[in-house]
């Protein structure tokens, strides 16, 4: 296990073989990914990036202005990589598409490690409701950008017991 801190960011642990949530944003909440065509960019580049270093997407979700993700890693290590990959291409690709160059696209991303099964099943809801937490949909199975592998298989009662604990809710950054 590594931990880096930086000055101007948040700490990270890298960890291999190990399930992470993670949160990245764009720069001041900016709505850049507005259209059906800049999610589906963002969706491609992400499962592109995930499967380039060998890390499991097991779960995302993508929104306008950020995107959560549930995966495993492969390498911890490789985890700036992989943000660096995702919002260089992601950048570029908007800059094609006519913002302006020289702004700044993406703030920063937030990675917390999941370190039991309580944990792995609230991500899992946590992704599952943010489209509708958010206003995108009054039913997250309408929100295209997203992917869940076993909601279904955990059961209403254990859904609002997990999504209850406020102390794993408070630890999400998610002010967007």
């Amino acid at each position: 296990m590594k931990y880096k801190r930086y000055l101007h960011n948040p700490p990270h642990i890298f960890v291999d073989d190990t399930y992470y949530f993670l949160t990245a944003a764009t720069y001041k909440k900016r709505r850049h990914f507005d259209t059906t065509e800049k999610r589906d960019f963002l969706e491609k580049c992400i499962i592109r990036i995930f499967h380039k270093y060998g890390w499991e997407l097991t779960e995302y979700v993508i929104f306008d202005n950020h995107y959560h993700i549930k995966g495993k890693s492969k390498n911890g290590k490789e985890m700036p990589l992989i943000f660096r990959d995702i919002h260089r291409d992601t950048s570029n690709y908007l800059k094609r598409k006519g913002v302006k160059m020289g702004l700044k696209i993406w703030w920063n991303y937030w990675d917390i490690l999941i370190h039991n099964l309580d944990q792995y099943e609230f991500y899992t809801y946590y992704i599952w409701l943010n489209p509708v937490k958010h206003g995108y949909v009054y039913d997250s199975a309408q929100w295209k950008w997203m992917k869940l592998e076993n909601v279904e298989e955990m059961g209403e009662d254990r859904s609002k017991e997990i999504l209850g604990n406020k102390e794993l809710i408070n630890k999400i950054y998610d002010d967007f």
